[in-house]
C-alpha cells in the first residue's frame, strides 16, 4: 500500500484504473507513454470491453469493482474514471487503502465532503489530484511559462474567456457550479503566473437553476497583487466553443487559445505575442504545441506528484480552493459586494513546477 510519496528512484508506480471504458477514451492512448505509471489492473462493469484494452497493454488484471481488484492486485495508485455514482465511494476506498488517486471530474461532492477528502489525503500522506484536462492543455501551460519569462514586460491585466456549448440533452444550468470551478482553477492559476496571488473579487453570476433555455453567464473581476483580471464564462446551446486568454503587459500582449475551444478539426492550441507599438502580426511563441497533448501532460504531472516532485498541475487542495472561490463569487453577486479571494495560495501555480 502507498501510505507515503513514492521516491523517484524506485520502480514504476503500480497503477489501477477504474471506469476503464471511459478512461480508455480519455487517456488510454497516452498512458503507455508515461513510463512512470505501470498499469496493473482495470475495473469496469463492462468487463468484456475492459479486457479488450487489457489485451493491448500486457494483460493487467480485470475486475468488475475496485474492491475485487484490490483483493488481487498490489497497487500504489489509481486513476478513478468511473461514473458519478461510483466515483466518491472509490475515492474514499482509495484513501482508506492509502492509494494515490487521480480523479475524473466533475466531483460528486459538496464542500464539506471535499474538505474532508483534502484532510484525509493530508493525514494519509497521499496525493489526490483532479483529472482536469483543461488545466493540462499544453497551450495554457506554455502561456504560464512565457508569462514568467517576462516577455510581455510588466503584466497589468488579463482577460479569460470561455464559451462552453450546452449539449442538447442537458438541462440549462447543468454542470454550472462544476464548470465555474474548473474555469476558476485554470484562469486564476494563469493569472497568478502573470499578476501574482489573487486578493479580492467582484462577481455577477447567473443563477445555476434558470427558467427556460437562457444561457448561463458569469463575469468575475479579480484583483491580484500586480494587476487585475476579467473572467467571462458562457454556457449555452448552439454556441461555438471558445477558450482563450489575453495577457496585457507594457511590452506586448500574449494571446493563448487553448485546444478545448478550437474543436476537433484543430486538436492543439496556440499562443502568439504582439509587441507593444508594433504593427507587425503576432508571432507564435511557446514552442511546438502540436507534438504535445493534455492527457499525457496530466498523467506525467500526476506521476511527478506521486513521486514527491514539483508538479505543474493543481492538486485537490487547489480544486477545493476553486470551489470556495466560486462560493465567494456567488456571495459577491448576490450581495453586490467585493469579497476577499479565499485561499489564494493553492490557486497560485508553484514557481518550482516544470511548466
Amino acid at each position: 500500500m502507498a501510505h507515503h510519496l513514492i521516491d523517484s528512484c524506485l520502480r514504476p508506480i503500480k497503477t489501477a484504473v477504474t471506469g476503464a471504458v471511459a478512461a480508455y477514451r480519455d487517456v488510454g492512448a497516452s498512458l503507455p507513454a508515461v513510463k512512470e505509471l505501470q498499469l496493473v489492473g482495470l475495473v469496469d462493469p463492462a468487463m468484456s470491453t475492459a479486457k479488450s484494452w487489457a489485451r493491448q497493454v500486457g494483460r493487467p488484471v480485470v475486475r468488475a469493482s475496485l474492491v475485487e481488484l484490490l483483493a488481487d492486485v498490489d497497487a500504489g495508485a489509481v486513476l478513478i474514471w468511473s461514473d458519478e455514482g461510483s466515483r466518491s465511494d472509490e475515492l474514499l476506498l482509495a484513501l482508506d487503502q492509502g492509494l494515490h488517486a487521480l480523479v475524473r471530474g466533475p466531483l460528486p461532492l459538496d464542500l464539506p465532503d471535499l474538505r474532508e477528502v483534502v484532510s484525509l489525503a493530508r493525514h494519509r500522506r497521499v496525493v489526490v489530484m483532479p483529472a482536469c484536462l483543461r488545466a493540462a492543455d499544453p497551450a495554457l501551460l506554455a502561456a504560464a511559462r512565457v508569462c514568467r519569462s517576462g516577455i510581455v514586460g510588466r503584466a497589468t491585466h488579463l482577460r479569460a474567456e470561455w464559451t462552453v456549448p450546452l449539449n442538447d440533452d442537458e438541462p440549462c444550468g447543468a454542470r454550472w457550479r462544476d464548470l465555474l470551478a474548473e474555469f476558476v482553477l485554470c484562469s486564476v492559476r494563469l493569472c497568478s503566473a502573470a499578476l501574482g496571488p489573487a486578493v479580492s473579487l467582484n462577481a455577477d453570476l447567473d443563477d445555476a437553476q434558470p427558467a427556460g433555455s437562457a444561457p448561463r453567464i458569469a463575469n468575475i473581476v479579480v484583483q491580484h497583487n500586480l494587476g487585475y483580471a476579467v473572467l467571462h464564462l458562457s454556457h449555452q446551446r448552439r454556441a461555438a466553443p471558445v477558450e482563450q486568454y489575453l495577457i496585457h503587459g507594457d511590452e506586448g500582449v500574449l494571446q493563448c487559445v487553448a485546444a478545448e475551444g478550437r474543436g476537433a478539426a484543430l486538436p492543439h492550441g496556440r499562443i502568439a505575442l504582439a509587441m507593444a507599438g508594433s504593427s507587425a502580426p503576432a508571432v507564435p511563441v511557446g514552442g511546438d504545441l502540436s507534438r504535445q497533448n493534455a492527457a499525457e501532460a496530466l498523467l506525467s504531472a500526476y506521476a511527478c506528484a506521486v513521486r514527491g516532485e514539483p508538479s505543474p498541475l493543481p492538486d485537490m487542495e487547489a480544486m477545493l480552493a476553486a470551489y470556495e472561490f466560486v462560493e465567494a463569487a456567488a456571495v459577491s453577486s448576490r450581495e453586490r459586494v467585493r469579497m476577499p479571494a479565499p485561499h489564494s495560495v493553492p490557486l497560485t501555480a508553484s514557481p518550482d513546477a516544470p511548466l
